[in-house]
């Protein structure tokens, strides 16, 4: 789903973003930008450069501990392409969720704003033969916050669906 409903989710996510760290600047700063491109529709910017520095502003809030991850893995590194031909489009498949007749696993981080959990729960609940792990201590990037949790989940997956690769 990519629409008002996600945008207002994803703004009340950050909100309790702020309110866990308001001695953070970083999280003002995050929900500064978040709010003037919410307002602005800036997440789909003219260029480059302008989008990159959008994303590094609410960067913070993608993450349960910020701080705590630069400090194990160093200062994310955005690469941002942009396609000036790209207009924004709302879109909802849920009603078509319950058709994926494959196995899903669906991984989301509990302090994940740009994809809520509750988001992640309806998604996880449509398949018929679908997981849902939730890192306990991760954001949007659960791959990093908690990589062997990550890493765990995805095996588990692959091992007991059958759905790995085959040689």
């Amino acid at each position: 789903m990519y629409g008002r409903e996600l945008m207002e989710a994803a703004t009340e996510e950050m909100a309790a973003f702020v309110q866990r760290r308001p001695d953070r600047p970083e999280a003002v700063e995050a929900t500064r930008v978040w709010e003037a491109a919410v307002v602005s529709q800036t997440m789909e910017i003219a260029d480059d450069e302008a989008h990159r520095r959008c994303l590094h502003g609410i960067l913070p809030a993608c993450f349960a501990d910020y701080r705590r991850t630069v400090e194990r893995v160093g200062e994310p590194t955005l690469r941002v392409t942009h396609d000036a031909n790209r207009h924004p489009v709302g879109w909802d498949v849920r009603d078509r969720l319950g058709t994926i007749d494959e196995p899903a696993l669906v991984i989301v981080g509990t302090y994940d704003f740009i994809c809520p959990l509750s988001c992640a729960y309806e998604t996880g609940a449509g398949p018929a033969d679908s997981r849902l792990c939730e890192l306990r201590a991760s954001g949007h990037f659960g791959h990093v916050e908690e990589a062997d949790e990550f890493t765990a989940a995805v095996l588990d997956f692959v091992h007991t669906t059958g759905k790995g690769i085959r040689t």
